[in-house]
C-alpha cells in the first residue's frame, strides 16, 4: 500500500480534508487550537500559497488520507501538524512521508516540532528521523486567585482584532503597557490562550484580561520548569510536550 500512496502540495479541493484530518487527530484539545473555529476553513484557504505556511497530502486512490502543515520561519520550519487517516496507520507512512516534503523545500536550516510525552509512537519516529530534545513545556488551566485587581492598560488593535475573529473565529486581544504590546490568544468562544510568561508573572494583567474577557477560561503554554505563585494562581496541568529539533547543514532528511 505505501508505494500506491502519492504526495503533493496541497491545493483548494484538499482543504476540507486537510481540516477534517487534523480535527480528528487532536481530538482531545481541538476546542483549545484554531483548527477548533469555525472559520478555520477560510484560514487554510487563505493560507494555502502563503510564504508562511506549506501543507502538503498524501494521497491513495486520489483521495486524501494524511496531511502535514509546516510553518515556514526564514530559514526554519516548524513542523505544526502530521495526521494521517486511520486507513493507513501502522504501516510506516509517517517517515517517508515527512522525508519526501521535506525534500520538496529548496533549502532550510532547522526543523523543529512540538510533540506531547505521551505519543510514544511519533516520539519514536522523530528520533529514527535525528531529532533531538530540545526542552519541554506545559500546558495549564489557569484561573487567579484575586480577580479584583484594578489595574487598567490601552487596548489596541481592536478593530483589526475584530475584523480577524468575526472571519475566522480566534484572533487576538492586544494591550500596551511601558510601550510593550501583549498579544493574548482568542481561540473560538471559550478559551484565552497566554504564551509570554511576562504576562503570568503579573496578576494585575492576568486580572485585566479576565475582566475584560469576561466568561472564557484561560489555559497558558510555558516552558515545563516555569514556576506559577500559589497564593496568586490555581493550576490544572493538562498536557507535558516537548520540542524537538534538528539542525541541517544543507542537506534534508
Amino acid at each position: 500500500m505505501r508505494e500506491r500512496i502519492k504526495i503533493f502540495e496541497a491545493n483548494n479541493q484538499d482543504i476540507h480534508k486537510i481540516v477534517d484530518l487534523i480535527i480528528e487527530g487532536n481530538k482531545e484539545i481541538s476546542d483549545m487550537i484554531i483548527y477548533g473555529c469555525e472559520g478555520i476553513y477560510e484560514y487554510v484557504r487563505d493560507n494555502l500559497y502563503s510564504k508562511s505556511y506549506k501543507y502538503y497530502v498524501a494521497k491513495l486512490n486520489n483521495i486524501v488520507v494524511g496531511t502535514i502543515e509546516y510553518k515556514i520561519i526564514e530559514d526554519s520550519i516548524h513542523l505544526n501538524y502530521i495526521v494521517l487517516d486511520r486507513s493507513i496507520r501502522g504501516i510506516g507512512f509517517s517517515e517517508k512521508f515527512i522525508s519526501e516534503s521535506l525534500k520538496m523545500f529548496s533549502y532550510i536550516n532547522k526543523i523543529t516540532l512540538d510533540v506531547f510525552t505521551n505519543n510514544e509512537v511519533a516520539i519514536k519516529l522523530y528520533h529514527k528521523l535525528g531529532f533531538h530534545i530540545y526542552n519541554y513545556f506545559s500546558w495549564n488551566i489557569i484561573s487567579l486567585k484575586n480577580t479584583a485587581l484594578n489595574s487598567k492598560y490601552r487596548i489596541v488593535n481592536i478593530e483589526e482584532n475584530k475584523r480577524k475573529f468575526n472571519k475566522y473565529g480566534f484572533s487576538f486581544f492586544s494591550f500596551i503597557d511601558d510601550d510593550i504590546i501583549f498579544n493574548i490568544g482568542i481561540i473560538g468562544k471559550k478559551w484565552v490562550r497566554i504564551t509570554d510568561e511576562k504576562l503570568l508573572n503579573n496578576p494585575n494583567y492576568i486580572a485585566f484580561i479576565i475582566n475584560q474577557l469576561p466568561g472564557r477560561s484561560i489555559y497558558s503554554i510555558t516552558n515545563s520548569s516555569y514556576l506559577f505563585n500559589p497564593c496568586l494562581f490555581t493550576i490544572n496541568q493538562i498536557k507535558l510536550g516537548m520540542t524537538m529539533e534538528k539542525v541541517l547543514n544543507n542537506n534534508l532528511i
